[in-house]
């Protein structure tokens, strides 16, 4: 009567049915796909610092340890406040700029 059924897991890669054991084999190859070494955790930051698929990160690192939540949720939203003053001071030098051209063409 114990019948082994897959379970459904849900990754970053989409959903597939797998075994327990599949599944925990498969999350540790996200993992290691994700935060593997040095160059794969900065892009996998950057990655979320754009905003590309940060829920699905975080979800599977809050299996591990639910201050990992915490975490991303301060990254986010620091590395997204910088990055709109980036473009805000983009923006204003821009304009800045703009304006001083108008008034040495209105002065000669």
């Amino acid at each position: 009567d114990n019948v082994h059924m897959p379970v459904r897991a849900v990754g970053p890669l989409g959903s597939w049915a797998l075994s327990p054991e599949e599944s925990r084999e498969a999350w540790k190859s996200s993992m290691q796909h994700l935060f593997g070494s040095f160059l794969r955790t900065m892009f996998t930051l950057f990655q979320v610092m754009t905003l590309e698929g940060w829920p699905e990160i975080t979800y599977m690192l809050s299996q591990v340890d639910w201050r990992w939540e915490i975490f991303f949720i301060v990254f986010v939203t620091l590395t997204s406040f910088c990055l709109m003053q980036i473009v805000y001071a983009l923006i204003i030098d821009n304009v800045f700029s703009h304006s001083a051209l108008i008034e040495k063409d209105r002065a000669t």
